[in-house]
């Protein structure tokens, strides 16, 4: 099975929005640290393995458009970790908080 993720904001009302990204681009200073067991991959239209990852990313609803996923097919044991890292996001300054947004994608066996 695959999990992927798209369209990660972070949203604050008077503040540029840091960490936000779509992935249509790049990675957008997301990086694979390391420590963990595996990476994530930037993609389109479907993963490596055949039914399991999407096929359309969230922002331009088509295989065109690019999204962040994790390959748990495979060798992966329990307890294996994928760390995709951020900028810091600082805490607002301002008592109205910070929103974290993303959307994500299941599907396999198991």
């Amino acid at each position: 099975g695959n999990i992927a993720i798209d369209d990660v904001s972070f949203n604050r009302i008077t503040c540029p929005r840091p960490g936000a990204c779509n992935f249509e681009s790049d990675t957008c200073g997301y990086v694979n640290v390391k420590g963990d067991n595996f990476d994530w991959q930037r993609d389109n239209g479907g993963t490596a393995t055949r039914t399991t990852g999407p096929t359309t990313d969230h922002t331009r609803r088509t295989p065109a458009g690019y999204y962040m996923y994790i390959e748990t097919s495979g060798t992966h044991r329990p307890g294996d970790k994928a760390w995709l890292v951020s900028e810091t996001i600082l805490k607002p300054r301002t008592p109205v908080g910070a929103c974290v947004q993303f959307f994500y994608h299941m599907y396999g066996a198991g």
